[in-house]
């Protein structure tokens, strides 16, 4: 989640085990399936996305009793994602 926030995503997800889905819930993050489970090799999976924002950051480390960052940053920095007006360009 701090890793995500400090990117500037807004959401982070997609195809997992519907096991984690409760879990979710425990760590007070908003989690939105988008489509119904899917059962593959005895396995339910779903297509789920977790809202990316403060309130889920500050929710995770008080549970988990974390008071600081636990990103380590080394070497050159690129960004997971350009910025929307470089990709406005692109277009």
């Amino acid at each position: 989640m701090e890793y995500a926030l400090d990117e500037g995503l807004s959401a982070v997800g997609g195809v997992q085990e519907t096991y984690f889905m409760p879990h979710h819930g425990a760590l007070k993050w908003h989690a939105e399936p988008l489509g119904m489970a899917r059962e593959e090799n005895g396995e339910w999976y779903i297509v789920a996305y977790i809202a990316v924002n403060e309130a889920a950051l500050a929710s995770v480390r008080r549970i988990l009793g974390i008071e600081q960052s636990l990103l380590v940053r080394r070497g050159r920095q690129v960004a997971f994602i350009k910025p929307v007006e470089a990709l406005s360009r692109v277009a």
